[in-house]
């Protein structure tokens, strides 16, 4: 075992390498960061394969100036993500509804310093849709749900 933490991701390479003397090194970055390969002198000392999980997905709730419930979700992985909004008190009856304002895109739309070539659109809202929503891939929502 090399001399790094234990808990290095990638520990030091057995045997170590010396002081002047010339080393060709190769990394190899493949599935966004998620492997990385090291080569020196043409032979392979590190093959690294993260296996965590990393979501890019998040929430935030809380009530606007006229009292209205304001949830805000983000979704930034490749993938729909399901929710499901519980509360205490459901929000919406079913004689009521709110609005849920969606803004997606593919992570790749549009030109750097551009204007976006997306619009949000908005879509009416029950308590039904609540209990089972499905994110859009790369997208931002807000649903906002009267008092």
């Amino acid at each position: 075992m090399g001399d790094g933490p234990q808990d290095e991701a990638a520990p030091a390479y057995e045997g170590g390498v010396e002081s002047n003397i010339d080393y060709h090194v190769t990394f190899e970055v493949s599935g966004q960061g998620g492997r990385v390969r090291v080569m020196l002198n043409g032979r392979p000392i590190h093959d690294y394969q993260d296996s965590s999980e990393q979501t890019r997905f998040v929430a935030h709730a809380g009530r606007n100036t006229n009292g209205e419930l304001i949830v805000r979700v983000a979704n930034a992985t490749d993938q729909p993500q399901r929710i499901t909004l519980d509360w205490d008190e459901p929000p919406l009856t079913s004689a009521t509804h709110g609005t849920a304002t969606v803004l997606a895109a593919d992570w790749d739309t549009g030109t750097p310093f551009e204007p976006a070539p997306v619009r949000p659109r908005s879509v009416t809202v029950t308590a039904a849709d609540l209990s089972s929503w499905q994110v859009e891939p790369y997208s931002f929502t807000v649903f906002q749900l009267p008092q």
